[in-house]
């Protein structure tokens, strides 16, 4: 009898059951019988594989409720077991909770890009195969991360981490590890019985583990091979560390919650071709920095409060500074939107930026006033942790290294010359002027610093075609001196060998994508915008405008060289025919930081060979690190589609940017201000109807503050829908999105006309920066849960300055911010700095900059005017009366334009 109580006792402790599909697999998964059991068995029908391999679907996930306790609960332990033929598990999340694998001697498991969480009671994966591989898993807080015992299995690019033992091999079982990360552990290796496991170095790190290899077998041991030699580390009872030199610590940048920015003009030379630029300076002593830009690093960990004060040393031009990226949750009075949230600071003045660090990641700021960013004013910030163990991405890969790499493409002409070169008008004033579209730069700096060749030329440095006008760039000496060709040595960041380094890019330039690599090493992307993604490994990058990318370069090279770290604009995002300069910068990646060596390494891709592999829609496979979510229903859709505008006709400009037909212009004030002042934020709106016969057509459009309301905390899908045959950079302020879909060349289709956006879909990405695709559409999702006017816009300055730009204006349905956002901080962001500076009333300054329109404010003396013009309707006019008429409108023109 009580042998059969045990035998119940036992039976009742195991759930089993067949699948004979995916689906099937799926719906095992959600089935709640088997929960109060400490065992789930699932056997793989043979006739559910296809070509002899069962792929499993893409999310394993238990959400089930005690029967008997009524709280969430899981088996211990899942067993998934087939006979005879290959599981796969490439790019399966599995959420919870371990998972068994059983089969039979002549089955193969196959994992690859997995990730694996919430196991710390149980193995995470625990096997008895005939043959297994897994590849690109990450593991954390496990019990044990690998248990196999039997079998042949190899764990390639695999990193357990924070675990109590990352590797157990038992049994006869033999495990290769090869270019396997084993940190942070309190056992990294253990082989007991009689086991082997061979780990290949030096591509394999296993380090600052309290115990790197344990043997506990009579026959069990551990060696690590080299290529041609091996090295027994233990063998029968044997425990002990593998002598690799332990990573350092690693060492940040100070961190600080007060800084004090003083903006600035000032000779630079960035490239070797001196010139002006607007830097951004840590103190009143501009010469204590070697370069005018990037400016001075923010760096605060997550819920700091930040005090930002900023300086402007200008002369005549006002200022401010966005910090891309950061939310400004509830505080849109932070988001330094010149004419937008604020009404910039004007020359002399100063004003105070205060806000709460509530998000993690890497992230920039730049000036949102005219076209100052693109001539250096900008710099980096970096978000941390509060303790740097809760980052996931140390977690994963333990960096030494945290390096911070501001990229942008860089021009010899100043931004406001191109802004007039490219706006025009045509035959403005002195004809037979021809406006140019600014292409192409002149250089690309990394962190400030690049090289030019001081090769002078009368001829444009792209024509397309054989008659085409309008997109040429031509080469000068320089006004600020003589010209020093590559007058610096590529600048090195420190690659400690055995470990990783951190690499934060930052694309902080006006114009084009780049695309970065490593000669020798791959690069795996981390985080995206300042989310956690999950790993990519890739031999380079393509990183769009205001997109920031944090990649991990792993070690394991001959670390008797250096390795140059390359940055160049993919060819695929030049316009066809098109002559462009071979403009590249480098950096290197050294080990030890000798002296620069006389050789150039040899990359492991050429750069025609990378250009082949650049698409447009890369930055949409970086999913999140929690795995495939589903985008929330949508209340509404808003389509988008956006387009140019050409002409070359006199008084013209050469194009404008349209999106739904409108081109932005600035409000008469900005949404804040107007708000606090108890106005309707739509009463500041400017509008005007521009109906003309151009050269390649009609035009019909609209001049306008272009403004999308938005109800606070509903969700929205907008479908950006592009007409142009080139892709483009745009920018969220305020919100993440979710991205749910994004085409090259396609157009949305069903996106426009079905009601498919009340339903939930897949993430593809998140972010706040991305790329419209030239000829396609992206897709995406956000809830409009932050109160405020946030822009949102092309990041090619010259497209947004010319109307490539609208507002996202979310308040409650009352209308008005207030209740839902706090008041104005003081009084400068109410514009009274800037209208003193002005000596009286100012005509609407527009977020893009643009001045072409004269608007006049209503002023006391327009009031008498209308008086007059009444009384004149009643009696004849006396010439008195035109004579006063006329003194009238000229006074109120002069204190409109500040003459």
């Amino acid at each position: 009898l009580i042998i059969f109580w045990l035998a119940c006792v036992v039976q009742a402790d195991i759930t089993a059951t067949v699948v004979s599909s995916p689906v099937d697999l799926v719906k095992a998964f959600h089935e709640c019988s088997f929960i109060d059991t400490a065992q789930y068995k699932i056997t793989i029908a043979k006739d559910a594989t296809k070509d002899g391999v069962f792929h499993m679907p893409t999310v394993l996930q238990l959400n089930c409720t005690s029967s008997s306790s009524g709280q969430q609960k899981s088996p211990k332990q899942i067993m998934i077991e087939g006979n005879g033929f290959v599981l796969d598990f490439s790019s399966v999340l599995v959420q919870y909770p371990c998972i068994y694998l059983g089969s039979a001697a002549d089955t193969t498991i196959s994992f690859s890009n997995t990730i694996l969480r919430n196991c710390n009671s149980n193995a995470v994966v625990r096997a008895s195969i005939g043959k297994g591989l897994f590849e690109k898993i990450y593991i954390s807080n496990a019990s044990v991360g690998f248990d196999i015992q039997a079998g042949n299995t190899t764990l390639h690019k695999v990193t357990v981490t924070y675990s109590a033992t990352a590797i157990s091999a038992s049994g006869s079982a033999v495990v290769n590890l090869t270019h396997t990360t084993l940190t942070n552990n309190e056992k990294a290796v253990e082989a007991v019985e009689s086991s082997h496991v061979a780990v290949q170095y030096p591509a394999s790190i296993v380090h600052s583990n309290e115990m790197d290899v344990v043997c506990g077998g009579h026959s069990a041991s551990i060696f690590k091979v080299n290529r041609s030699s091996s090295e027994t580390l233990c063998e029968g009872f044997q425990n002990t560390n593998i002598p690799k030199q332990e990573a350092k610590k690693l060492s940040v940048s100070a961190y600080s919650t007060n800084y004090t920015i003083y903006i600035s003009e000032f000779p630079g030379n960035p490239d070797g071709f001196p010139r002006s630029v607007i830097g951004a300076f840590p103190s009143l002593n501009l010469t204590a920095v070697d370069r005018p830009f990037p400016g001075p690093l923010i760096r605060a960990r997550k819920g700091d409060n930040l005090t930002i004060t900023v300086v402007s040393l200008l002369d005549s031009k006002k200022t401010s500074i966005h910090f891309h990226g950061i939310h400004m949750y509830l505080n849109p009075w932070m988001d330094g939107t010149d004419g937008i949230t604020e009404c910039g600071i004007s020359p002399g003045d100063s004003f105070t930026y205060k806000w709460q660090a509530q998000q993690t990641g890497t992230y920039w700021y730049h000036s949102h006033s005219g076209t100052q960013y693109p001539d250096g004013l900008l710099g980096p910030i970096i978000l941390d942790y509060p303790n740097l163990a809760e980052d996931p991405v140390f977690q994963a890969y333990p960096y030494t290294q945290d390096h911070m790499l501001v990229l942008q493409d860089w021009f010899h002409e100043t931004s406001t010359d191109l802004d007039v070169l490219y706006k025009g008008p045509f035959d403005f004033r002195y004809p037979p002027f021809i406006a140019q579209y600014p292409w192409t730069h002149d250089a690309i700096l990394i962190n400030g610093r690049g090289a030019f060749d001081c090769v002078f030329n009368d001829k444009c440095h792209l024509e397309i075609g054989t008659n085409q006008t309008g997109q040429c760039l031509r080469e000068r000496p320089p006004l600020f001196g003589n010209c020093t060709a590559n007058p610096y040595p590529p600048e090195k960041y420190a690659c400690e060998y055995g470990s990783f380094s951190r690499i934060r890019l930052v694309n902080s330039g006006n114009n084009l994508p780049l695309v970065v690599w490593v000669d020798q090493h791959n690069i795996t992307v981390v985080a995206r915008d300042g989310v956690e993604v999950m790993p990519y490994t890739t031999p380079f990058v393509t990183i769009p405008v205001g997109q920031r990318l944090d990649v991990i370069v792993e070690c394991n090279q001959d670390p008797n060289y250096d390795y140059n770290i390359t940055v160049r604009i993919p060819r695929s995002f030049i316009p066809l025919n098109a002559n462009v300069v071979n403009l590249t910068a480098v950096a290197l990646l050294s080990y030890d930081m000798k002296a620069f060596p006389s050789f150039s390494p040899l990359p492991v891709y050429s750069f025609d060979q990378i250009n082949s592999m650049c698409y447009q829609t890369f930055e949409f496979e970086l999913q999140p690190l929690e795995g495939p979510i589903m985008a929330e229903p949508a209340d509404e859709r808003i389509v988008l589609f956006y387009d140019a505008v050409f002409t070359n006709e006199s008084g013209w400009p050469l194009e404008e940017w349209i999106v739904n037909n409108k081109t932005f212009i600035g409000p008469t004030m900005n949404f804040l201000q107007a708000d606090a002042l108890g106005l309707d934020v739509h009463s500041v709106i400017q509008s005007q109807h521009v109906v003309h016969n151009g050269t390649y057509g009609p035009m019909d459009y609209y001049r306008e503050t272009h403004v999308i309301d938005l109800v606070l905390g509903k969700t929205y899908e907008v479908v950006m829908w592009s007409h142009e045959k080139q892709q483009h950079p745009w920018h969220m302020h305020g919100h993440t999105l979710n991205f749910t879909a994004s085409e090259v060349n396609v157009l949305p289709g069903s996106h426009l006309s079905d009601n498919s956006y009340s339903q939930p879909v897949p993430v593809i990405a998140i972010g706040d920066s991305f790329t419209v695709p030239a000829g396609g559409y992206t897709t995406f999702r956000f809830t409009a849960n932050n109160p405020g006017p946030w822009l949102f816009h092309c990041h090619v300055d010259w497209h947004m300055k010319l109307g490539m730009t609208l507002v996202f204006n979310v308040m409650p349905e009352n209308g008005t911010y207030r209740g839902v956002i706090p008041p104005p901080p003081d009084s400068s962001t109410m514009c009274i700095d800037w209208q003193t500076f002005r000596a009286g009333p100012i005509p609407a300054e527009r977020a893009t900059g643009r001045e072409d329109m004269i608007i006049l404010i209503p002023s006391p003396f327009l009031l008498l005017l209308l008086v007059i013009h009444l009384q004149c309707q009643q009696e004849d006019i006396q010439p008195s009366d035109l004579l006063l008429i006329i003194l009238v409108l000229g006074f109120s023109i002069a204190m409109s334009t500040g003459i």
